[in-house]
């Protein structure tokens, strides 16, 4: 009976063993799960980290690409404003040239238009001139000739008959008298136009002789 009793107090020593063992045993089986379970997110988040770090770097070097690429259109960008510069300096330089080159036709074309107005009345001076001589030799080869005629006349006859009249004398020494003031009053008249004729070209020369009072 003793020993029995000892068997069934050993078995239930044993029983509450193996129900200790079976509950340790679920609770390693549940945190076997745990750790599987904590594993399996771990693997999970290395994957989505792992993706997540190539996705990082392929970003990076398209980055790095598009800074590359960003640099080279910098460059060209100021290798074009460079050009742009100096074109338009040129273009400055070449404006400035073609004022300087306006502005010089443009006195040019002025002195041409004084040089070509100081031609024309150049020309009407001398045309006057020539027109003033032919009007001269007119006088002295028609006016003046007359009386210088008469003169050399009335002086032969005088000289060729000694023995006139004291009468016919003296008509031909009145006759001498008038032809002496007929050519004394042409060479006045002559001396007069040419007078005037010298002035009217001078002022025409010189306009502002008369406002400044040297000719009146």
């Amino acid at each position: 009976m003793e020993n029995k009793a000892q068997l069934i107090n050993a078995n239930n020593k044993i029983t509450l063993q193996n129900e200790k063992l079976e509950k340790y045993s679920e609770a390693l089986l549940s945190a076997n799960e745990k750790i599987l379970f904590h594993y399996k997110e771990k693997e999970s988040r290395e994957s989505e980290l792992a993706k997540a770090n190539i996705l990082l770097i392929f970003e990076n070097n398209e980055k790095e690409k598009r800074a590359a690429e960003l640099v080279v259109a910098n460059k060209k960008l100021l290798f074009e404003n460079n050009e742009k510069g100096k074109r338009a300096a040129e273009l400055a330089i070449a404006n400035k040239k073609l004022l300087f080159e306006n502005n010089e036709k443009g006195k040019r074309a002025e002195e041409l238009v004084i040089i070509n107005r100081e031609l024309i009345r150049a020309e009407t001076l001398h045309k006057e001139h020539i027109d003033t001589l032919e009007e001269m030799m007119f006088i002295i080869s028609h006016k003046v000739r007359c009386p210088v005629a008469n003169i050399l006349g009335i002086s032969y006859l005088l000289e060729e008959n000694e023995n006139k009249s004291s009468e016919e004398s003296s008509i031909l020494i009145q006759m001498l008298s008038q032809s002496a003031l007929s050519l004394n009053e042409l060479t006045e008249e002559l001396a007069t136009y040419i007078h005037t004729k010298r002035v009217s070209q001078h002022l025409r020369t010189f306009p502002k002789l008369k406002n400044k009072g040297f000719i009146t």
